[in-house]
């Protein structure tokens, strides 16, 4: 499901251009003010479906990431001093 981010003035010129977007294509329409998210809009199916936080995310995606981190993880067990970039 891809996000779509737009402003509220955005969005009242052209509510149901989103509102079709979101039904019909499965978009998540995240309404910003001043830049910083403060609704969304989901395709009904999305809400009724009960996953609301983290269990509304795809894990999938981040398989491998435990095994990276791990491996990150141990080459700097024997680090003594790692020069930290200001």
């Amino acid at each position: 499901m891809s996000d779509i981010r737009v402003s509220v003035h955005e969005l009242k010129a052209r509510l149901s251009e989103y509102l079709g977007r979101s039904l019909h294509g499965g978009e998540r329409i995240i309404i910003e003010r001043r830049n910083r998210p403060i609704a969304m809009i989901v395709p009904m199916e999305y809400a009724e479906s009960g996953k609301k936080g983290l269990a509304s995310v795809d894990w999938s995606e981040f398989a491998g990431l435990a095994d990276h981190v791990d491996e990150i993880y141990q080459s700097r067990q024997d680090e003594t001093y790692r020069e930290i970039p200001v």
